[in-house]
């Protein structure tokens, strides 16, 4: 019979729910975690085939009115099958197991809670149809692709962490605004199919094998970009719409020999850029107020003429660049209106 609990035993019943699914069932783990005050639950093990069956007709009836409200749906499901009725699920869903042991939850339109991806099934391929999600966690995930659904235009978040296979992430092709987290994931190469995103945060650290990052030609505001210890990333990711940074710009050990994607940026809380040793070209010409930069680690940074009107209201940081101190005592002149210049005394000689 269902039982009543309170949130707080549901998000706890799921989780351990979760941990066995992946211990004991070798297939696709799918739970639906309701958020609500009050939550109904069928709390099945994943053991058998016969109980997998009936974990899946609870989802079946419990979806019978267009929405899932079952608590919680476990089933380590093969063999091909889909469930094909229309639903909201309210709450969490997981996601884990072999690809060949896919349960396509076809009709799923909506996740109100969080999707975690854990195995090795892509997103596309589980939920093909899905429109908008909180967000989606594929921490540990197992597969070589991530690929968001087609129709998906809406998603709070997407974090991609400590994966080992690992390799593309793509597809996201119609969601305006999410918040992007991409870091220690030791096989990925390339990321892409962000073309509508319009605003969001941007983390991209200790990816040792990315190379390519796709442009993001409607992005136009940003709370923060950071791109940090990505050894062959030569360059970032071209964002010719942007205008507005609310918080920093952070690039930290990029191999590349130039930054000139920001074209349209005329203001960023910080623009801080450290240890990019080939950088000899900065080009950010609309930028017109900064609340600081810190410029260390620039060794063949020869001029800062790529900032022709950048007025900065705090801190202004040059340590070790190729830019003689006559040079830069003149820029911290022309362009710190109201903070302080820190300039550090590793000067390139000036030309008389």
């Amino acid at each position: 019979m269902p039982r009543r609990r309170t949130p707080g035993w549901a998000s706890a019943n799921a989780r351990a729910l979760a941990r066995r699914a992946r211990l004991s069932a070798g297939g696709l783990a799918l739970v639906a975690t309701a958020l609500t005050s009050a939550c109904e639950f069928f709390p099945l093990e994943v053991d058998t085939p016969q109980l997998n069956e009936v974990a899946l007709e609870n989802l079946k009836t419990a979806a019978a009115s267009g929405t899932c409200k079952a608590g919680v749906f476990q089933g380590n499901v093969t063999g091909g099958k889909d469930f094909t009725g229309q639903c909201t699920i309210q709450g969490n869903l997981y996601i884990s197991g072999e690809a060949t042991d896919l349960l396509r939850l076809r009709n799923v339109r909506e996740v109100q809670g969080a999707i975690y991806v854990t195995g090795e099934v892509d997103l596309a391929d589980a939920v093909p149809n899905l429109e908008k999600c909180s967000g989606i966690l594929a921490g540990g995930y197992l597969g070589t692709k991530l690929t968001g659904p087609p129709l998906l235009k809406s998603a709070t978040a997407l974090n991609v962490e400590k994966t080992g296979k690992l390799m593309t992430i793509s597809g996201f092709d119609n969601v305006a605004s999410m918040t992007i987290y991409l870091k220690n994931n030791a096989e990925l190469t390339t990321v892409s199919g962000f073309g509508k995103l319009t605003s969001g945060a941007i983390t991209v650290e200790d990816n040792p094998k990315l190379a390519t990052f796709g442009a993001l030609p409607s992005l136009t505001e940003s709370v923060a970009l950071s791109f940090q210890r990505n050894p062959l990333l030569l360059e970032l990711p071209a964002c010719p719409a942007l205008q507005t940074v609310t918080g920093d710009i952070q690039v930290r050990t990029m191999p590349g020999s130039a930054l000139t994607g920001f074209s349209a940026l005329q203001s960023v809380g910080g623009l801080k850029l450290t240890q990019m040793p080939n950088l000899a070209s900065l080009q950010v010409p609309a930028l017109a107020t900064a609340g600081t930069i810190w410029l260390v680690d620039l060794q063949k940074l020869n001029a800062l003429t790529g900032l022709p009107k950048v007025m900065v209201s705090g801190l202004f940081s040059a340590c070790n660049l190729a830019v003689c101190q006559t040079e830069l005592d003149g820029f911290a002149k022309a362009h710190v209106v109201s903070g302080q210049a820190k300039l550090c005394d590793f000067w390139t000689p000036c030309t008389p």
